[in-house]
């Protein structure tokens, strides 16, 4: 419900926001877009008979849905009525901050010198990962005739179509300018940053300490045990 631990802004790791895998290759197309079509096929058949470009449409909307149920999921803790209506402004109190204001507004400012335009980290973020939803389902470019052998093969060989698939198909181009973009990205970001991740932190855990503080007996019956 109210978390002081995690950070306010996209983490950075070795360099990337981790959106795009490092290894881009057959293997992990396979693992990770193929085996689970065929295996999700063979048990209820979604997206069964469509067209490519259903397809492509179709996966970024079942990812949509999985990542709003995992979503609802996460926020199954009861808040009560008068929890939820005290919370619903605290967000926009810590973003409104004027110290809030002013760091996000230098980064924005330093991004935008260098191209880019993002009102804060996570706009930045939230693109990247929108544009890679997109261009997932199409990952592997393949041959016209191997195309229709498959749309056959998912449901009579499996294991024939991962075996066309690893030996006749290429990662989509528009992938690996992605992952530069994103590593790029990354690196701005982090040089942007400055005292940002700091500032946003401190003001965050003054207004949720303040809150806690003020609505303690609305909180405390809601906390899980242990």
């Amino acid at each position: 419900m109210i978390s002081r631990c995690n950070s306010p802004i996209p983490a950075i790791t070795n360099g990337t926001y981790g959106i795009v895998p490092n290894d881009l290759d057959m293997n992990w197309a396979i693992e990770n877009i193929y085996a689970p079509l065929v295996e999700a096929h063979a048990v209820t058949g979604p997206g069964a008979g469509l067209s490519d470009q259903e397809t492509e449409a179709f996966w970024p909307r079942v990812e949509e849905c999985s990542d709003q149920a995992n979503q609802e999921i996460r926020l199954q803790p009861q808040v009560s009525p008068e929890l939820s209506d005290a919370l619903s402004g605290l967000n926009d109190r810590i973003a409104s901050d004027p110290r809030s204001v002013t760091a996000l507004a230098a980064w924005s400012r330093c991004m935008h010198d260098a191209g880019p335009e993002y009102a804060d980290p996570d706009a930045a973020h939230s693109a990247l990962t929108r544009e890679f939803g997109l261009l997932r389902p199409s990952a592997v470019e393949l041959p016209d005739d191997v195309q229709a052998a498959i749309r056959a093969l998912v449901d009579s060989d499996p294991d024939e179509l991962l075996r066309l698939v690893r030996e006749t198909g290429s990662i989509d181009g528009r992938l690996f300018e992605l992952q530069e973009r994103e590593r790029s990205g990354a690196a701005l970001d982090l040089s942007c940053r400055g005292p940002l991740g700091e500032v946003l932190v401190t003001v965050r855990n003054e207004y949720q300490g303040t809150f806690i503080e003020e609505h303690a007996s609305l909180i405390e019956p809601n906390d899980p045990p242990g």
